[in-house]
């Protein structure tokens, strides 16, 4: 369409693809270029922003730079909140990345923290058994069995199920991350 940048787009599909081939280094240049490029077009608080420091976030964990994806996804929640109309769910699934971070950073009482917030805001945003809550159960089931805490891991496991069964297709193949 109109003033839609399709180099950006292309920038966008390369890194994510590079960042699926698990090709970090150059999946982090095309990132970086695609941030740059954004912000000198749109400016540093445009909600695209905001968007691709969430995706670049998730090639940094990948490359085990916690920190620098702390601060992507810090930046993406600094730039959702400028929003005139701030999108809820773009903020949910910050915090679920933020827990799955801190999770897999060992900071396991900081990421079932952010974890419990994103299933809040997911469930004002969506209800709380949309589809959208399941990838954030499992994020918590994984943290609480990691803490020990196994028959709230359970329980946490039980809702996803519970939420997949009525709400995911047979075939949806989610059901395997289950």
């Amino acid at each position: 369409g109109e003033g839609h940048d399709l180099y950006a787009n292309a920038l966008q599909v390369l890194g994510l693809s590079l960042r699926r081939q698990y090709r970090l280094a150059e999946s982090e240049q095309i990132y970086r270029m695609l941030i740059e490029r954004h912000v000198s077009q749109l400016g540093p608080d445009h909600l695209i922003i905001g968007r691709a420091q969430n995706n670049f976030s998730g090639m940094l964990r990948l490359k085990g730079d916690f920190t620098a994806a702390e601060q992507a996804l810090r930046e993406a929640l600094r730039v959702y909140r400028l929003q005139k109309e701030p999108d809820a769910l773009d903020i949910a699934i910050t915090h679920h990345n933020l827990g799955m971070l801190n999770q897999e950073w060992g900071r396991l009482d900081e990421g079932l923290k952010y974890l419990d917030l994103a299933l809040e805001m997911k469930a004002k945003a969506v209800g709380p058994r949309s589809p959208q809550v399941v990838s954030t159960l499992l994020g918590r089931t994984m943290v609480l069995r990691e803490m020990g805490r196994l028959p709230d891991a359970r329980a946490t496991l039980a809702q996803a199920l519970s939420i997949a069964a009525e709400r995911f297709d047979k075939n949806d193949r989610r059901h395997t991350q289950l």
